[in-house]
């Protein structure tokens, strides 16, 4: 059994692809461990990752970048994920939304298109990158 993480396209066709495509998503979340971490994940499945600290940040980066994906930490507490929806999907309205964050207490579940508890599994991750954003 293999010790290393998934890759983005061995999830997608369960092999190996020896093409690339350049994803972008923007990681809003103000925890630097978070960030470090996601990143180098993310980074290491050749997807580009735009770090935002704040919601206003994110909003910008999406605006300027077209962004597609917007991985949301819960925890962030400069801008609420209803209003992130709201205001993120007036500037690109098919930005999908994968939160993640402490175990959900179904109140706002459906404000984002993807939910995953912490610790986020990577695994997890990828698949709601392929299923929810088409990466």
């Amino acid at each position: 059994m293999s010790t290393t993480e998934p890759k983005l396209d061995e999830i997608r066709t369960g092999e190996v692809s020896t093409t690339r495509q350049c994803r972008e998503v923007v990681l809003m979340t103000a925890n630097a461990d978070k960030t470090k971490v996601l990143t180098e994940f993310l980074e290491s499945n050749d997807i580009k990752v735009m770090p935002a600290l704040t919601g206003k940040l994110a909003l910008d980066l999406i605006d300027r970048h077209c962004a597609d994906v917007v991985i949301y930490d819960y925890d962030c507490k400069h801008l609420s994920l209803p209003e992130f929806k709201t205001l993120a999907r007036r500037m690109h309205s098919s930005v999908t939304i994968i939160a993640f964050g402490p175990k959900w207490d179904g109140k706002t579940q459906h404000h984002a298109d993807y939910y995953l508890n912490e610790p986020v599994a990577h695994r997890e991750l990828l698949h709601a990158l392929t299923q929810y954003a088409n990466f």
